[in-house]
């Protein structure tokens, strides 16, 4: 849903949108940060490496799950 596209008169509705809006580009950018971080700073850690193969093997297992 794109705030600017919503076609309620509901103020309530649109307020809706822009924080699932904002909600969805914080998300993003504290992903992309999180990579950022993680590559510049500790990337030979070994729990960094074990993070990331869980993390990632848990969002595939959520999406086979709800595919």
């Amino acid at each position: 849903m794109v705030p600017s596209r919503v076609a309620s008169s509901d103020l309530r509705v649109r307020a809706w949108a822009w924080y699932l809006e904002l909600s969805i580009w914080s998300l993003l950018l504290m992903a992309l940060s999180g990579v950022y971080l993680w590559l510049s700073t500790r990337p030979r850690h070994r729990w960094a490496r074990v993070s990331l193969v869980v993390g990632t093997l848990v969002l595939v297992g959520f999406y086979w799950v709800v595919r």
